[in-house]
């Protein structure tokens, strides 16, 4: 477990150095109707589904790390 946590921290952060380094710039999706609308949804998902993993994971990982199980079991859930 602390080796995903491990591996998708970089992955973050390799991610933003990334974005960092091109200025944040926008990528335009060229669609209109239905597909817009679809995409749209998937990205608002995305955006706020990985908002909420960060703070997740790092509260599991202490949790876990202080071998509080109950509550590391309650959350992970």
């Amino acid at each position: 477990m602390l080796a995903a946590f491990g591996t998708s921290s970089l992955f973050l952060a390799l991610y933003l150095v990334h974005k960092a380094s091109r200025g944040f710039e926008n990528t335009t999706f060229h669609a209109e109707g239905a597909a817009k609308l679809a995409y749209l949804a998937l990205l608002a998902s995305h955006v706020a589904l990985a908002l909420t993993v960060p703070p997740l994971a790092i509260a599991l990982v202490v949790l876990g790390s202080r071998d509080r199980r109950a509550a590391h079991r309650r959350l992970a859930r």
